[in-house]
């Protein structure tokens, strides 16, 4: 799964000023059932200054290939504001299931979340994140901690 808003804005001539970073906000994802997805994790983000806003994930299931080692989990994927927007495009993240960056009201609910292998990143990572509320999430027994990454 993956939510990226972008900052792809160009003129459709060049005497025109560059339009503005859009809105990506309100999507409900629910009752999405996968299997196989590789270890380079899920994400929503936004570029820096512009928030993704309410995205709901509800009683959805994934399970991910893991086998990350632990300098995995303290990366911090560049920001990459201009690049074009693509799942693979910040690399294996720093969580096994999702990376929040410049949110606000994410909600998970009933979310599963767990390796088909050990992985020793977190379930989720979150960083600029406001208003993230986590109910009912199922993760991998070791983990312990779906709060701020520490740098």
């Amino acid at each position: 799964m993956f939510i990226r808003l972008g900052d792809r804005g160009r003129p459709h001539q060049e005497d025109l000023e560059r339009p503005g970073v859009g809105v990506l906000r309100n999507v409900v994802i629910s009752n999405i059932a996968a299997k196989g997805a590789d270890a380079i994790g899920c994400s929503i983000t936004g570029p820096p200054g512009h928030l993704v806003e309410r995205i709901t994930l509800r009683d959805d299931h994934i399970e991910f290939a893991g086998g990350s080692a632990a300098e995995q989990a303290r990366r911090v994927p560049e920001e990459l504001p201009d690049k074009y927007p693509e799942y693979r495009m910040f690399d294996t993240l720093p969580a096994y299931g999702f990376y929040l960056r410049h949110t606000r009201g994410i909600r998970m609910d009933g979310v599963s979340l767990v390796t088909k292998t050990p992985d020793a990143r977190p379930a989720i990572a979150q960083d600029d994140v406001e208003a993230c509320t986590l109910t009912g999430i199922v993760e991998n027994a070791a983990d312990h901690s779906r709060g701020k990454r520490e740098p």
